[in-house]
C-alpha cells in the first residue's frame, strides 16, 4: 500500500520536493499547478472548468499564464520574454522575440514580434526508451513535434513550423 490511506512507509517520498513536503493521504497539489488552477479560478471559472483548462489550455492561454506567473498582468504584451514552468505532467517553456530578419519571407517571424509555447511531457516515452521530446503549439491547439519544425528534417512541415510562430497580441495582458 505505497500511497493508500496508511500513506506507506515514506510519505514524503511521493511528493515534489521530498525536503519540504509531505503528504500521507496523495490530497496536497503540487504548487506549480495549483497556481495554475487559481489563475483560472481568479478569471471566473468554476472548480471543474478551471481543473479542465489546464489541461486543454491553448497556447495564448499558455503565454498569459506564464505572464501573469511574472506579474506582467495588465501591462502591453512584451516583445522581449522567457518563462520556464512545469504543470501537471509538462514541462514548459514559453517565449516572445521581435521580427527575425533571417526568417522566410512572408512568414509570421518575418512579419512582426511573435511567442511560442513549447511543452515536454514528462517521463520516458516507454515505446522508445527515451524522453518524449519537445512540441511546439499552434493557434489551433494542435501540437507540433520538433522532428516537423526543422527545415534539415526529412518530415519537415514549413506550414507547421511557421504556425507554431504565433504573432503577438497588441493591448493590454489580462
Amino acid at each position: 500500500d505505497p500511497i493508500g490511506l496508511l500513506g506507506g512507509r515514506r510519505p514524503q517520498g511521493y511528493v515534489h520536493n521530498p525536503l519540504e513536503w509531505v503528504d500521507p493521504l496523495g490530497l496536497a497539489a503540487c504548487p506549480d499547478l495549483y497556481d495554475w488552477y487559481k489563475y483560472n479560478r481568479s478569471k471566473g471559472m468554476n472548480a471543474s472548468e478551471a481543473h479542465a483548462a489546464i489541461k486543454n489550455a491553448s497556447p495564448q492561454e499558455i503565454f498569459d499564464y506564464s505572464l501573469h506567473r511574472q506579474g506582467l498582468s495588465g501591462q502591453d504584451y512584451p516583445i522581449n520574454f522567457k518563462e520556464k514552468f512545469s504543470a501537471g505532467n509538462y514541462k514548459y517553456e514559453v517565449r516572445a522575440h521581435d521580427i527575425n530578419p533571417n526568417a522566410p519571407l512572408g512568414s509570421n517571424s518575418a512579419n512582426g514580434p511573435i511567442f511560442r509555447v513549447g511543452r515536454s511531457q514528462m517521463g520516458v516515452n516507454p515505446s522508445t526508451n527515451q524522453g518524449y521530446g519537445w512540441e511546439y503549439g499552434s493557434p489551433s491547439g494542435g501540437w507540433h513535434h520538433t522532428s516537423i519544425l526543422k527545415p534539415t528534417s526529412p518530415n519537415y512541415n514549413p506550414a507547421a513550423a511557421n504556425d507554431t510562430h504565433i504573432p503577438l497580441p497588441n493591448g493590454i495582458i489580462p
